[in-house]
């Protein structure tokens, strides 16, 4: 049974609707709702509470799956759990449902938008075990009839795949690169990484602005001088926010003008005169200094 949070969260998600799984899977059978995934690592859940599957079963295949709908950060972090959830538990969810064995669980994905962003930190992850839908609905005098139409994450672009370095991290490392190269390519999409062995860097104005690589601790960040471990979402955010800081501190939004493409001394309006903070004279006159020192009736 859902808690309160978790019905709250569940109502604010994407709708699915059953019978357009149906047809998008080749068939679907519909053996558990509102499965919790636990145990299993809680990507961005300070609460600790274990992801929730909307709908689980069987495709027409015999592959059982999990069916998630969210939107956003909690869809590339619901999906990367699901993922992790089905490498550990998955072989208990096929003999419950009595799958077929020789087909790894997998999960499907309902998103309200297909947001470029989403899609290219979703691309990350393996295609083989995650496909991505988004419900298209017409509605008319008659009634109304949806469908899911499958997203193809290969168009998300070559920033958000995984790169020879980032390889044999972990399935939820290499999300949090993922997510990281499509947020750099948001700040701005001229800053061109450059990808070696080791890892990738991004260099803006001065000098390097982003360094991120594996270590044998996990996915590691270079920024300001300083290293920094990225374990969880919002090591991410952080990162993300200092490499804006430092690409405002390198861009032209914080310089002065170009001193080149100022016009001729001669050519330039005299400058104002500066106003003075306090005015010239006296700030009070005779009889009101008088006052104030009881010299008047």
């Amino acid at each position: 049974m859902l808690t309160p949070m978790e019905r709250s969260r569940s109502a604010r998600r994407p709708a699915i609707d059953p019978q357009a799984l149906v047809a998008a899977l080749g068939g679907f059978e519909v053996l558990e709702e509102d499965l919790r995934l636990e145990p299993a690592p809680g990507l961005g859940r300070e609460d600790g509470a274990p992801r929730v599957a909307r709908l689980a079963g069987v495709d027409g295949e015999g592959r059982a799956l999990l069916v998630l709908a969210e939107d956003g950060e909690e869809a590339v972090l619901a999906a990367v759990d699901a993922l992790a959830w089905c490498d550990a538990q998955g072989e208990l969810l096929v003999r419950r449902f009595g799958a077929d064995a020789a087909l790894a669980p997998g999960v499907v994905l309902i998103v309200s938008e297909p947001e470029p962003l989403l899609l290219a930190a979703l691309a990350a992850l393996r295609a083989e075990d995650l496909r991505v839908f988004t419900a298209r609905r017409v509605r008319g005098a008659r009634g109304d009839f949806s469908e899911l139409v499958e997203v193809s994450r290969a168009a998300a672009g070559t920033r958000a795949q995984p790169a020879a370095w980032d390889a044999d991290l972990p399935e939820a490392a290499r999300g949090f690169a993922a997510w990281i190269r499509a947020g750099m390519a948001r700040i701005d999409e001229g800053l061109e990484p450059s990808t070696g062995p080791r890892g990738t860097i991004w260099r803006h104005g001065r000098g390097r602005l982003v360094a991120l690589r594996a270590s044998a601790r996990g996915l590691e960040a270079d920024i300001e001088g300083r290293r920094m471990p990225i374990a969880d979402a919002e090591d991410v955010e952080r990162l993300l926010a200092l490499a804006l800081r430092g690409y405002l501190a390198d861009g032209e939004l914080l310089r002065g003008p170009d001193p080149a493409q100022l016009p001729p001394a001669a050519d330039r309006a005299p400058a104002a005169a500066p106003v003075p903070l306090l005015p010239s004279g006296p700030l009070l006159s005779e009889d009101e200094l008088a006052a104030l020192r009881g010299e008047l009736d």
